[in-house]
């Protein structure tokens, strides 16, 4: 008759675990590290004002993540290139603030926050400054429409410090301190392999990179 637990009363010592390694274990853990280490390192530009009040914007902020996860993970070029891109935008941004407002405290964080679309002013029936767009309460500021200001309307641009920008930061400590440890445990096991003459997949060295 089957029984659940078997059908003898024999001890069993302790059995330790078989010392191949499966596929799935390989690329899981492949997968996952890296994973990780795009998802910690994608800082997406700012959604438009009018998505956060929606019921679908915590949504929308995931399922736009995700897909900057996928391009990161089959194209990692794209977002290399992107991230340069935005590099470039904000320090030639930084150097036109410079020579527009030496006093004003203008570095590369109020430079990206400006790339990224973080300012954004108000329109009224009285503002002559901003073209009349209608339907809208909001424009969101380009570097270009931010040195425009700062040009010729100085007094209307107001000064961020980098902490407050910081502040508004979403990125989590703890998340990135746990990724540097899966990664660091990853190297770990490689490099210990290495040592011990014991074969490496060609996954698990790119990963390393």
């Amino acid at each position: 008759m089957f029984t659940v637990f078997g059908n003898h009363t024999d001890l069993v010592s302790w059995t330790a675990e078989p010392h191949r390694r499966g596929s799935f274990q390989i690329m899981s853990s492949c997968i996952i590290t890296i994973s990780l280490c795009v998802w910690t390192a994608l800082h997406l530009n700012i959604l438009h004002y009018s998505d956060a009040n929606r019921r679908w914007y915590t949504k929308r902020l995931m399922w736009r993540k995700l897909g900057w996860l996928c391009l990161g993970l089959l194209a990692p070029e794209m977002i290399a290139y992107t991230a340069w891109d935005q590099y470039r935008r904000s320090r030639r941004h930084v150097n036109k603030m410079s020579t527009q407002d030496a006093t004003r405290d203008w570095g590369m964080v109020q430079a990206f926050y400006v790339v990224m679309g973080g300012f954004v002013v108000d329109l009224d029936n009285k503002a002559s400054l901003y073209p009349k767009h209608s339907g809208r309460e909001r424009l969101t500021l380009t570097p270009i429409g931010v040195d425009y200001i700062a040009k010729y309307h100085p007094l209307l641009l107001p000064q961020v410090n980098e902490e407050g920008i910081r502040d508004k930061s979403k990125a989590n400590a703890l998340a990135k301190f746990l990724v540097c440890v899966q990664a660091g445990w990853f190297i770990f096991q490689c490099i210990t392999r290495m040592a011990l003459s014991l074969p490496i997949t060609l996954l698990e060295a790119r990963s390393k990179h």
